[in-house]
């Protein structure tokens, strides 16, 4: 590795982190060997999302590229032999990639499949595929398969394999609620800065909204409402929807005039900020959901598709002599897990068409480092009309500390170890 990593750089930012009792040797080994084995224009270039991280260097970013060497590694460390032509396509495609939906997909797959190595390896990848060949970039030559499978003990003590398949809940409604509420902001943000006032901002709206500038007379209006009182609300109209702004007032940093830097500041108030750059006004954002009838069913169509792909990705298969267990990653800032457990529970479950399907577990990867458990948060609803119910050995794995390799039961946990000293040995 010609260059320093942001990580040897700034090895700081490791503390406070369950990396941080972690050798950083590991950490650099592990990315020596996807130089070797990938190349290194992964990190290169600028056009990835981890040559960005790398290049950049700040506290999150670091942060970002521990997690992933990681995840990279469990994932790696747990495949069966028959499985590691995947290594040689999936990795190199997830250090490449440049797309921040695809990112998130990609990361996903690789932190579930070494979570799921871990608890209950070795782990099969797209195990319904044998000879494991990839085709291109997309492998779109190999027939469909799930990510991955692990034989464990069924409730009678009888070997049963599990196909376990990844993917993202990505809401379209979601990704124009932002886009409609980041136009609001905008707009009276803007307006809140040339009339020189202090706001916090809050935001709320149902999903139904779509993206459209609200009428600027309603924006000057508002100005002159947030002139007139420290705090309040209003309702704006858009289409397909509100939006209620709420405002309160936001502490600044009054400086006597004299200390001012330059004579052009002199009697004003004035907020330092981190970058030293001195403002007349300022403005913070806080985008919340506001619940309504129609997101039930916004948020429920998207999951019934996402199910129903699944679905028909398997169809080859005989559902009903097949444990299935579905990770959704929960893409959504504003949409609680527990609401989609709550779909699964009330709308899901009840239905005679997702009878093949055993389990649906919904996953969140944060950045919260502080520990292993708080970086990925995995929550498993069991399907209770399934034709085969999940595993208690599954359960067991992934809710405890009770681990399962090749099928059998081991009650100490493997090494928390995040990388040896050496790059992994699969070749």
């Amino acid at each position: 590795m010609s260059a320093l990593g942001p990580f040897q750089r700034h090895p700081q930012f490791a503390n406070g982190t369950f990396f941080e009792a972690d050798p950083l040797a590991g950490v650099e080994a592990l990315y020596r060997w996807c130089d070797e084995r990938f190349g290194t224009t992964w990190r290169t270039g600028r056009s990835s999302i981890l040559a960005r991280d790398w290049n950049e260097g700040f506290e999150p970013a670091v942060k970002r590229l521990l997690f992933i060497a990681y995840a990279i590694e469990r994932y790696v460390a747990n495949l069966t032999t028959e499985s590691t032509p995947a290594i040689d396509h999936k990795i190199p495609t997830f250090l490449k990639c440049n797309s921040v939906t695809q990112f998130r997909e990609d990361l996903g797959e690789l932190v579930i499949g070494g979570i799921i190595g871990d608890k209950a390896g070795p782990v099969a990848c797209d195990p319904l595929v044998r000879p494991l060949t990839f085709s291109g970039d997309s492998g779109a030559t190999r027939p469909n398969s799930c990510d991955f499978a692990i034989r464990m003990p069924n409730d009678d003590g009888e070997p049963t394999d599990i196909l376990v398949d990844v993917t993202t809940l990505n809401f379209g409604h979601y990704r124009d609620w932002q886009k409609a509420l980041d136009e609001v902001a905008n707009s009276i943000s803007n307006q809140i800065i040339k009339a020189g006032l202090f706001k916090q901002l809050s935001f709320s709206a149902s999903l139904g909204i779509t993206a459209h500038s609200p009428f600027r007379r309603d924006v000057l209006s508002l100005i002159e409402e947030m002139r007139d009182s420290a705090d309040g609300r209003k309702v704006l109209s858009l289409p397909g929807g509100e939006v209620e702004v709420a405002w309160e007032g936001m502490d600044i940093i009054q400086i006597e005039p004299d200390e001012f830097p330059t004579g052009n500041f002199r009697g004003r108030a004035a907020v330092f900020h981190t970058a030293g750059a001195v403002a007349h006004s300022s403005v913070s954002v806080n985008r919340t959901l506001r619940p309504a009838a129609t997101d039930e069913a916004i948020i429920y169509k998207s999951l019934i598709r996402t199910l129903k792909a699944k679905k028909e990705q398997l169809k080859f298969l005989d559902k009903e002599t097949t444990e299935t267990a579905i990770f959704i990653q929960n893409a959504s800032e504003v949409i609680p897990d527990a609401y989609l457990e709550w779909l699964l529970h009330t709308r899901v479950w009840p239905n005679p068409e997702f009878r093949w399907l055993s389990c649906v577990s919904i996953f969140r990867i944060t950045e919260d480092y502080s520990t292993r458990n708080r970086a990925v948060v995995i929550a498993i609803i069991t399907n209770p009309n399934a034709h085969h119910k999940t595993p208690q050995s599954f359960l067991n794995a992934m809710t405890t500390e009770v681990t399962y390799r090749g099928g059998i039961v081991q009650p100490t946990p493997p090494s928390e170890t995040l990388l040896a000293a050496s790059p992994p040995s699969s070749s």
